[in-house]
């Protein structure tokens, strides 16, 4: 759901022509109307919350269902906020207020919308946000005071400690669309420029080097506690040749079961565990998951992956502005009865390349990734070893229950709408990392032979490493038919 998010929100910011308001509707004064639909959505959030809470209190009441029914309360809230941002753009008339009413004069004399006006379109949705994760803190509250625990954070650092993710994962890449827009807007001619250009490439290849420095503060991460896991830890690292700064605790109140690694180069790569995956799994499943972790930087994927992206994001721009040029040769009237609506097909495009070829690569990387969390118990040899799968399948459950992932999902040919729904939700929940049942279900048939891990690492380290030659080879066909300077102009 994280890219449909995200893409529903450079789509928000970009200038389009949204639906004017209905006749019947322009009465009514646009934020009256705009609050009003907000109001609306915050109402549509609650009332499930607030039947589950009376359920909760219910001695009787089943706690891991109620558990469960609050997770995916909370998963379709995503669905309710973007629904009623729909009816704000396409009703309410916001993004039309918001351009026409907050419009000043740039350096060249025309009137344009203000800097950075493009964050006051989305605001609403961030309301939406917020309101639903106080309602999320209001149910949590009442699971633990029926299952008898104290209530370990406070509202207000419980939304903050939200806002930090989304600060990161969400808006950080909102925040890089509307300065571009911004800085469009008024210096029109700033992205024109040969130097421009080169300098703008060189900024998204080193922002990935530097991000942790961002990453640290923005989630709270702090140094581990416990210096012996800790040093236990660098000790299984350095028997696998695998570098890194610092092992770093997320503090999320227990909410979050999860580990990552972030960071491309040694000097700026950390390990991340949270609280809750420390404090529930076991010292071999905690050695599976820091395996996991570790079998992304041994095998350099998030190399693959800013190579990967770097050369697609040309790739895709060289088609589409190779496309528009064709169309606009031979049938002119057609391309610009289209108008601003052309902007949106860059985003559609690069949102459906990430889904499908990105993820398919991405995918591929967390079952390499998944093996090597199966070594961390193997001797010498470095051989994936059943012992190693079983306590490598033993985390993966123990995250899947912790964060309330359920194994069984309805298939849409024999549960209507609501199956459908439910298998996309799976499906964007998935599209990255592959499902935690697919991925134990993979791991227990290489159990019965595990001596194939080796030629699977391998298979993949070629097909992953292949696809970025191949797209490689793609861009220079490009620029030998077109030219080198067609790609620097359309990047």
């Amino acid at each position: 759901m994280f890219l449909i998010l995200v893409f529903f929100l450079i789509a928000a910011v970009t200038p389009l022509p949204w639906p004017e308001r209905p006749e019947m509707l322009r009465g009514i004064p646009v934020p009256l109307l705009t609050m009003g639909l907000v109001l609306l959505g915050m109402l549509v959030q609650l009332l499930p919350a607030v039947r589950l809470r009376a359920v909760i209190r219910l001695a009787e009441s089943d706690r891991l269902a109620m558990l469960h029914r609050h997770i995916q309360i909370r998963r379709r809230q995503l669905f309710t906020q973007l629904a009623t941002m729909g009816l704000i753009f396409g009703i309410a008339g916001w993004p039309d207020w918001i351009r026409d009413g907050l419009r000043v004069a740039n350096p060249d004399g025309t009137r344009v919308l203000i800097p950075f006006g493009e964050t006051l379109l989305i605001a609403p949705f961030f309301v939406l946000q917020i309101a639903g994760w106080m309602i999320a803190y209001w149910v949590e509250a009442a699971f633990r005071q029926a299952w008898g625990n104290p209530v370990t954070i406070r509202l207000g650092r419980y939304v903050l400690m939200h806002l930090r993710q989304q600060a990161l994962f969400l808006m950080v890449p909102i925040a890089f669309v509307i300065l571009q827009q911004s800085v469009a807007r008024w210096y029109p001619e700033a992205f024109s420029s040969t130097p421009a250009q080169i300098g703008s490439l060189l900024i998204l290849l080193l922002l990935p080097m530097v991000m942790p420095l961002v990453i640290r503060p923005m989630l709270g991460l702090k140094p581990m506690p416990d210096l012996q896991f800790s040093q236990r830890l660098r000790d299984m690292a350095a028997r696998h040749r695998c570098g890194f700064r610092q092992v770093l605790l997320w503090p999320t109140h227990d909410t979050l079961a999860n580990a990552m690694v972030i960071g491309m180069v040694r000097p700026f790569r950390y390990v991340v565990f949270t609280d809750r995956i420390l404090r529930d799994l076991t010292e071999a499943e905690i050695d599976g998951v820091f395996g996991h972790e570790l079998g992304h930087i041994y095998h350099q994927h998030f190399v693959l992956y800013s190579v990967f992206l770097v050369v697609s994001v040309v790739m895709l721009s060289a088609g589409w502005g190779i496309a528009l040029e064709t169309w606009l040769w031979h049938d002119r009237e057609s391309l610009r009865s289209w108008g601003d609506w052309l902007t949106l097909g860059p985003i559609l495009v690069l949102g459906a390349y990430l889904f499908t070829v990105f993820g398919f690569l991405s995918r591929m990387c967390e079952r390499q990734a998944d093996l090597f969390g199966c070594r961390v118990h193997a001797g010498d040899d470095g051989q994936v070893t059943v012992d190693g799968i079983d306590h490598f399948v033993a985390a993966l459950r123990q995250v899947e229950r912790i964060n309330g992932i359920a194994r069984n999902q309805p298939s849409p040919a024999t549960s209507g709408i609501r199956g459908w729904f439910h298998w996309l939700r799976r499906t964007m929940g998935a599209w990255q990392h592959g499902s935690l049942a697919d991925r134990i279900a993979f791991l227990e048939q290489l159990r019965e032979r595990p001596e194939q891990a080796q030629s699977i690492d391998r298979t993949i380290r070629w097909a992953s490493w292949g696809m970025v030659m191949a797209i490689v080879l793609i861009n220079i066909a490009i620029a030998q038919v077109w030219g080198w300077e067609f790609l620097l102009k359309l990047y």
